[in-house]
C-alpha cells in the first residue's frame, strides 16, 4: 500500500514561545539535513533525508505532508529536521 501525495502523515509538531499573541506564534520549517544518514541508520534499511519528500504547507499548523511519491522498495526510512521560529 502506498502512501498518496498529500497525505498527512504527523500531526503533533509542537513548540511553545513565552512571548503572548503574534509574538508568540511558532512556524515550522523543513529543512535540508545536516548528517550523515549513513551513521544514523541500520545497514539493513535504505535510508534518506526527508527535506523535498514532505513538506509543512501551513508553518503554523505543524502537519506534515507527502509531496513526492513514496518507493518503500528504494527507501525505508526517512529522517526530518524540522526547526521551530
Amino acid at each position: 500500500m502506498s502512501t498518496p501525495v498529500g497525505t498527512t502523515i504527523y500531526r503533533s509538531i509542537q513548540a511553545t514561545d513565552k512571548d503572548a499573541g503574534v509574538n508568540g506564534l511558532v512556524e515550522y520549517f523543513i529543512v535540508e539535513g545536516s548528517q550523515n544518514i549513513s551513521d544514523i541508520s541500520p545497514n539493513t534499511l535504505t535510508a534518506a533525508d526527508g527535506f523535498g519528500v514532505f513538506a509543512i504547507a501551513y508553518p503554523h499548523q505543524g502537519q506534515v505532508t507527502v509531496v513526492k511519491t513514496l518507493d518503500y522498495e528504494r527507501t525505508q526510512r526517512y529522517y526530518l529536521t524540522v526547526v521551530a521560529s
